[in-house]
């Protein structure tokens, strides 16, 4: 109790050496300081005796806070000794968690609620008081060199920082700049994750189950040198969603998003969400077109885009949160375009699980401590493997495929045609079974049924209207002119594309990534038990 009461007096004894002329006399700001330590430090300093020649009122606080004249300067002070603040050019306030490791952008929220619970005495309890500490502490940590997470090859994990590079594990500091680390301890004797790896195969296959180590282990790396966005593409029950929530885990709620595709064409503080996190995560997204996807070619092409925050001035940065959006059904892009296509990344889930088979405690079993730890240093394996190869995919993205497999996908009116009609100028079709036929088929390939305006309006884009009679003439039709169904003796020509036949596999160029050999990550160094 005694080192901590010298300790204190000391700390007094400190800032009223810096400033003298804010501690003299009954106008001072003496009256911030712990009632107990002013008899000493009244036989140092002149004002603090001065102070205590005025009679002062009886109150019940042990601190007294009765003040004529306010400065910021003892407050700041103390916050500056036990807490690191930056103000950097875009007018973003950040503070150093020392017990997480990473800068954080709610310096001013923290700082007000330190003054209020801990600093600050009843009658000092003003807005106006605070804000005017807040402005100090800005303007004294002002850095316009000052850049968050400039060091794109350090990933920050809750126990060390990676480097990428060297494959060195180095302890938290505020030097690295770091805003992200994911909340899972590297662990030298787990390296492999057999449940999730498992179930990797269940999704994709044994042959593709890198893509998805690879599309993790993007994630953790602060730049978007692959311009793709990753679509997670398939039918329910084929475990998109385990898997979008494994990811989710896996990245932490403090590292991710969820901002539609259709969010950011209208809403302009969309992008002011994605700010300083790894990822953008969305499932199940909205099947409406997409009028105007300017904004989404920005966020994956390393481009510049505005960020507007609420009630802050806009500024312009890049950011590298990875799109990743998983759906039944593909949104309609209207500008179909080379800049569009060689942008998109399909991932296929193509086995259905019956009922009975599925695991309700699968999510629980992938995201065990353990699952996690290892997944996380194959991951790092996996980023170096990219990182070394220019981030190139283990499987690649056949641009010219791609473009054809996606007006597909995102038009399952489109699939239905192809698969079961054969074009012809005088050919027919009754509209009544048109809708009948493709809604039953849209329900067998596991795509949402449509509506009769939503048909109508392809149909008399690309096909006319006209009136038939029945088989019996005994009443007339609408019909579709210009297709036929498919018989029997068209067999040779039906093409027997199915929704989820694998056919992505024509999409995919496989580039070898993997073959040169390369140097492990260090391990994690043991602590000497006799220091």
């Amino acid at each position: 109790m005694v080192d901590e009461q010298e300790a204190e007096l000391q700390k007094w004894i400190g800032i009223i050496d810096r400033h003298p002329e804010v501690y003299y006399g009954k106008n001072s700001d003496c009256a911030v300081i712990p009632k107990e330590l002013l008899p000493k430090l009244a036989e140092k300093f002149e004002g603090i005796r001065k102070y205590l020649e005025v009679e002062e009122p009886e109150i019940q606080k042990k601190e007294v806070v009765l003040m004529t004249k306010f400065s910021p300067v003892p407050y700041a002070e103390e916050l500056m000794q036990h807490y690191e603040f930056k103000y950097d050019k875009n007018k973003n306030f950040l503070r150093y968690d020392s017990k997480e490791g990473i800068w954080t952008n709610d310096a001013e929220q923290f700082i007000r609620t330190i003054l209020r619970k801990q600093l600050m005495g009843d009658e000092q309890q003003k807005k106006n008081y605070i804000d005017e500490i807040i402005s100090y502490l800005k303007d004294f940590n002002f850095d316009p060199e000052f850049e968050v997470n400039g060091d794109n090859t350090l990933i920050g994990f809750k126990n060390k920082v990676c480097d990428l590079l060297s494959g060195e594990q180095l302890e938290h500091s505020p030097g690295y700049n770091l805003t992200n680390k994911l909340n899972i301890e590297l662990d030298e004797d787990i390296k492999d994750c057999p449940v999730i790896d498992k179930f990797f195969c269940e999704c994709v296959g044994e042959e593709h189950k890198q893509i998805l180590y690879d599309l993790a282990a993007y994630c953790l790396f602060r730049g978007y040198p692959y311009q793709k966005i990753f679509f997670i593409y398939g039918p329910a029950g084929t475990g998109k969603s385990v898997f979008m929530n494994l990811l989710e885990s896996f990245i932490g709620e403090a590292n991710r998003c969820s901002v539609e595709p259709k969010q950011l064409q209208k809403d302009k503080h969309s992008t002011s969400q994605m700010l300083h996190k790894l990822a953008n995560i969305v499932s199940d997204i909205n099947y409406d077109d997409l009028d105007n996807i300017t904004q989404i070619k920005k966020l994956c092409g390393d481009d510049t885009v505005t960020i507007r925050q609420m009630y802050k001035d806009p500024y312009n940065a890049k950011l590298t949160t990875k799109q990743i959006y998983s759906t039944n059904k593909l949104p309609i892009v209207k500008e179909k375009t080379n800049a569009w296509y060689r942008r998109v990344y399909l991932i296929e889930f193509s086995k259905i699980l019956k009922q009975e088979e599925r695991d309700p405690f699968l999510l629980n079993k992938l995201t065990a401590k353990k699952e996690l730890q290892g997944f996380a240093y194959k991951c790092l394996e996996s980023l170096k493997k990219l990182y070394e190869n220019k981030f190139v995919f283990t499987f690649d993205i056949n641009e010219g495929a791609v473009a054809e497999l996606y007006e597909e996908l995102s038009n399952p009116l489109l699939m239905f045609i192809k698969e079961n009609c054969i074009l012809g100028r005088d050919d027919w079709v009754y509209k009544y079974e048109f809708d009948e036929r493709l809604n039953n088929w849209l329900k067998n390939n596991h795509f949402p049924t449509q509506t009769k305006s939503q048909i109508n309006q392809y149909m008399r884009e690309n096909y006319s209207e006209s009136n038939r009679p029945s088989f019996d003439n005994e009443k007339t039709y609408r019909v579709w002119v210009g297709l036929r169904w498919k018989t029997s003796q068209d067999t040779d020509n039906l093409n027997q594309f199915n929704h989820f036949n694998q056919k992505i596999k024509k999409v995919y160029i496989y580039r070898g990534i993997f073959q040169t050999p390369l140097n492990p990550l260090n391990p994690l160094k043991q602590e000497d038990s006799n220091e």
